[in-house]
């Protein structure tokens, strides 16, 4: 099933900048992808109209089977709650303790009553829920820490914990790793992994660091101002000249990049 389709997707913004330019590809259901690219690529602009922060200026998006850009708030909320979302930053709520940080990723699948409820009193199997996905984070001992009391690192965890509790359809996360350190970053991924080898989740990464795109991800998209320029596995990626060239590394202002290509055409084999 295919769970992202995007044809000729393109977002401009004010003053003439266009973010995303002409993009055609599809994600299947079940597979790691990761996006590469230099900053301002392209890949956040993918990322918001993903999420529904931001609607295409041309072009289609359908995701999870609804059409972005042509669907209601009530839509899109549902929509939402069938994803799970990681940012660059955190978003935690400082003041509140990890357990109820953690159970807001339920909120877009429970009542008003429900979530209401949840701030004052956790029953059995939603604090049972909370602590097995705490675990796998290594975060088991500050189930009922203050979030403003924990490190950087610490707090992403618990953004990942919070969008993995609802077991969503498909996730997506922009920079995950981006200020965390490698044992983290390790710890985070592989938790990313499991469920897309063991429950079949769909995973979008956008990602900086091409080392550890290559040993996660088994599809790689490659963004350079606006326009895919790679769509394929990850080993054939190495064998290309923006790898070898340094494309992750950002160091592309001056070197002879692939023609841009469309996506469906790659995406074939997926």
């Amino acid at each position: 099933m295919e769970v992202i389709i995007a044809r000729e997707l393109t977002k401009k913004y004010p003053g003439g900048i266009t973010g995303l330019d002409g993009l055609t590809v599809k994600i299947n259901q079940g597979e790691m992808v990761g996006i590469l690219g230099p900053s301002g690529a392209g890949k956040t602009t993918f990322f918001r109209l993903l999420t529904g922060v931001i609607t295409p200026s041309e072009g289609e998006l359908t995701v999870l089977g609804r059409p972005i850009g042509r669907i209601t708030n009530r839509a899109l909320s549902r929509l939402r709650s069938r994803m799970g979302v990681v940012y660059q930053h955190h978003n935690v709520i400082p003041a509140m303790s990890v357990a109820r940080n953690v159970l807001m990723g339920l909120l877009g699948q429970v009542s008003l009553i429900k979530a209401l409820r949840m701030l004052f009193h956790l029953t059995k199997d939603e604090k049972a829920a909370v602590e097995e996905v705490l675990a796998r984070l290594d975060l088991s001992d500050k189930l009922y820490s203050r979030c403003d009391e924990l490190s950087g690192g610490q707090q992403q965890r618990v953004a990942v914990a919070r969008a993995l509790l609802a077991d969503p359809e498909l996730i997506l996360a922009d920079e995950p790793i981006a200020s965390v350190d490698p044992r983290t970053a390790q710890l985070i991924l592989d938790q990313f992994l499991r469920l897309n080898r063991e429950k079949g989740k769909t995973v979008v990464l956008n990602l900086h660091q091409v080392d550890f795109a290559l040993k996660y991800c088994t599809r790689l998209l490659v963004l350079r101002q606006g326009k895919l320029v790679y769509d394929g596995d990850a080993a054939g990626f190495k064998e290309t000249h923006i790898y070898n060239q340094g494309f992750a590394l950002d160091s592309v202002e001056d070197i002879d990049i692939l023609e841009p290509v469309k996506g469906g055409a790659c995406c074939e084999q997926w």
